[in-house]
């Protein structure tokens, strides 16, 4: 169980970095689980034990998700935090747009480090996981 709202933004953002893509069906819905075993911020760390397909199209805060919620996060995680980092990962416009990943990096940091800014978290963790990330990738 991740139990601070610190642990949850270090962790979402270090499932995403590692899968380079975001988990979204072909109409470019999100899904806690997508194809080829991709997963959202949020369901990157929902225990397949605990995951369900009837779970898709609920957000984190809804009265369906509230006993997956409990048992991945504990009281002390926010739902808001919980749903900011679920709208960075949903953000339409990044998930429309014919972009490569390596374009949309930039915005999606951004995303994460201004919820992490909102909930007064730290955002050296992931300035220096995307920093790396994206100079291993340039020098390739």
């Amino acid at each position: 169980m991740l139990k601070t709202n610190q642990g949850v933004l270090n962790t979402a953002f270090r499932n995403l970095m590692k899968q380079g893509r975001f988990s979204s069906d072909s109409d470019g819905r999100c899904l806690y689980r997508g194809p080829e075993g991709t997963k959202c911020a949020i369901g990157s760390m929902i225990p397949d034990e605990l995951y369900k397909k009837a779970l898709e199209g609920n957000v984190i805060s809804d009265a369906e998700m509230h006993s997956v919620r409990d048992l991945c996060f504990g009281p002390k995680v926010d739902d808001g935090f919980l749903r900011a980092l679920q709208n960075a990962h949903d953000n339409r416009s990044l998930m429309s747009a014919a972009l490569t990943w390596e374009e949309i990096l930039p915005s999606l940091h951004a995303c994460f480090r201004d919820a992490a800014v909102r909930y007064g978290l730290k955002t050296d963790y992931i300035k220096n996981y995307y920093l790396t990330n994206r100079y291993n990738k340039e020098n390739k």
